[in-house]
């Protein structure tokens, strides 16, 4: 999509890309609480992100009038569930929360199922990308575990034997996926009904 828009969609593309990504990294950093004393700030940050989200798709689908009005049936449902989490946010606890929790839940996961997706388009390698950076960020914590594990240790010729076998098992791993795995899951996807 971004190839058939202009400079400045692009712009506001990826402004709107970095502001959700901020939006939903303390959207993450408020859900251990968000029914307690964080229950705004996830609403908040909730109902910006999916605000956001919608903005980028109308931007972006400015060229593709289908895949604009199949946004433009989508963001009421996406909009009132996420809405309602943030009114559930501002209420004490209890059963009118927990009610407007499961409506917003119903409404935010279901009103895809109602309005359907007529438009909408999928592109298969966007899951491949997707899927790929989930385990770089797998690999890279693996690698981090590796290094906490060591940080305290002498560095004598055991601990760095076991540093680099483990090194050499995240490398192994890395080069299996993204050379074998990811090329031929890539492959399936494209050509999957």
């Amino acid at each position: 999509w971004i190839g058939t828009t202009t400079d400045a969609e692009d712009g506001l593309a990826r402004f709107v890309r970095l502001a959700s990504m901020g939006a939903m990294f303390l959207t993450a950093l408020a859900a251990p609480a968000a029914f307690g004393e964080y229950g705004v700030l996830f609403g908040v940050t909730y109902f910006v992100v999916r605000l956001l989200h919608v903005l980028m798709f109308r931007v972006v689908g400015r060229s593709k009038p289908e895949v604009g009005r199949a946004v433009a049936k989508l963001a009421p449902g996406l909009l009132l569930g996420s809405s309602l989490i943030l009114v559930a946010g501002c209420l004490g606890p209890g059963w009118p929360r927990a009610l407007l929790w499961t409506v917003a839940v119903v409404v935010d996961v279901g009103s895809p199922l109602v309005v359907g997706t007529e438009g909408w388009e999928v592109d298969p390698k966007h899951f491949s990308e997707r899927h790929g950076l989930v385990i770089i960020i797998a690999l890279g914590e693996s690698l981090v575990a590796l290094g906490v594990g060591v940080s305290a240790e002498v560095l004598d010729a055991r601990t760095v034997t076991a540093v680099v076998l483990g090194f050499g098992a995240v490398a192994c791993l890395w080069w299996l996926y993204f050379d074998v795995v990811a090329v031929a899951a890539g492959h399936r996807f494209e050509h999957a009904a």
